[in-house]
């Protein structure tokens, strides 16, 4: 951040900001966040020479107001492991296209029921300004209602696009590395990798035709996820079994795939430090004998989060549709909300039904997140 950046926002904020050790320090802070609904109108956005200066003071006010970001990887293994007993799902929010006062409605109703158990998804992309600038447009509805406690960012599927590993594998590979690696340096500490483009349909075996895919999200856990999360924090992350949502997976494919990921991470170690695939422990005995997909879910959820289900578009306010899969084993709810649905009954609705009313007694057990500035030279 150079020093005329520094003089516009100071004036866009009617604020004065000051950076000590590598740090940026709000001197009014109730001013800054009274100013934050004139920043977010769309008008003032649309230069974007000071977008990335912008997300990181709004990066600065969150580690100045109790906001955490935060990982469900320990939440995932308590519940692996039995630990926890109490039946809820996680819903993940794509609330991207959301107006501002929406997302600001959403985190008024978090902050009044206590619910800490919400993750919203973001499109990784090579722009990583325009990335970071959603995750400060969240951040801000967060300052702006109060709310304190984690934060679960999770990314959208990034890929391993089929046409581009055939055509150019090692470009392909350079590329998911990068979105990866811009992804936990912006905090999103959830990761979902899909490399089901991947699978091969012509190999007569199961888990033959999985091979690449696993191989891939394998690879990119080991070699790059832990290499590049924080330290003291595990990232979480999901994998795709399947190319294709027209069918659920079956529980033989999920229990191949979980089999032959677990060899592959043994395999593809690369040294790494942490929690890698090769660390979890699922005893094959076991995998073998269940015959339930939902308790299979939660068995495997120390390192792949099975189980997430999409929600389509408008069934937030169908509680019956939710019902079907809260509560049973099913750890993740995907939800893609126009803002006609986000209405304070239905997320109240929602909340309760999912089980996440008051949870903030199970995050502050299990949830490990950190409030610690991104590096400011990654902006």
């Amino acid at each position: 951040m150079n020093e005329t950046d520094l003089k516009y926002l100071e004036r866009l904020f009617d604020n004065k900001f000051l950076i000590k050790d590598n740090k940026l320090i709000i001197n009014d802070f109730k001013k800054f966040i009274n100013t934050i609904p004139k920043i977010f109108d769309e008008g003032k956005l649309a230069n974007i020479d000071y977008i990335k200066s912008l997300t990181y003071i709004i990066y600065s006010a969150a580690s100045q107001s109790g906001i955490e970001f935060a990982s469900v990887h320990n939440l995932y293994k308590a519940l692996g492991s039995g630990e926890i007993l109490e039946k809820f799902s996680i819903p993940v929010m794509d609330i991207e296209n959301n107006s501002f006062a929406k997302i600001r409605l959403l985190f008024r109703v978090m902050r009044d029921m206590n619910v800490h158990l919400l993750g919203f998804q973001l499109s990784c992309v090579e722009d990583v300004r325009k990335m970071r600038l959603k995750i400060a447009k969240i951040i801000a509805a967060a300052l702006m209602e109060k709310y304190s406690g984690p934060l679960f960012l999770n990314s959208n599927d990034i890929i391993f696009h089929a046409k581009g590993f055939g055509s150019d594998r090692e470009g392909e590979i350079e590329k998911v590395h990068n979105l990866i690696k811009s992804a936990i340096e912006s905090h999103i500490f959830n990761i979902n990798i899909d490399a089901s483009e991947l699978v091969d349909q012509d190999k007569v075996e199961p888990v033959e035709r999985m091979l690449m895919n696993i191989k891939m999200v394998a690879m990119a856990t080991n070699l790059w996820i832990r290499k590049y999360e924080p330290k003291g924090l595990t990232v979480s992350v999901g994998g795709k079994i399947s190319k294709t949502n027209k069918t659920r997976t079956t529980e033989n494919e999920l229990k191949d795939f979980i089999k032959r990921l677990l060899k592959e991470g043994l395999r593809l170690r690369f040294n790494t430090p942490g929690e890698d695939i090769c660390k979890v422990k699922i005893q094959m005995d076991t995998l073998d004998n269940i015959d339930d997909l939902q308790k299979l879910n939660i068995t495997a959820m120390s390192e792949l989060k099975a189980g997430g289900i999409v929600v389509p578009l408008g069934k937030i306010n169908n509680l019956e549709f939710v019902k079907e899969y809260s509560g049973t084993g099913i750890c993740e709810l995907h939800f893609k909300v126009d803002d006609r649905f986000l209405t304070s009954n239905i997320l109240e609705k929602l909340f309760d039904c999912l089980g996440i009313s008051n949870s903030k007694a199970i995050s502050l057990q299990y949830i490990k997140g950190i409030n610690k500035l991104p590096e400011l030279s990654n902006f």
